[in-house]
């Protein structure tokens, strides 16, 4: 099953013409991730709410 964002913004679309985001980098800036996600990969990041990683 392809998640719902997938589809929404047309990936599969573009992942058919060839392009798949190797090597691309992003940045997120939002007001929280779980950082435990299993589709996701975390690399750095900073909180600036006390308590929260």
């Amino acid at each position: 099953m392809i998640p719902w964002g997938v589809t929404h913004v047309k990936a599969t679309d573009v992942h058919g013409l060839g392009y798949t985001g190797e090597g691309i980098k992003i940045g997120i800036i939002d007001t929280g991730i779980d950082y435990t996600h299993e589709d996701l990969n975390i690399v750095g990041g900073a909180t600036f709410v006390e308590g929260k990683k």
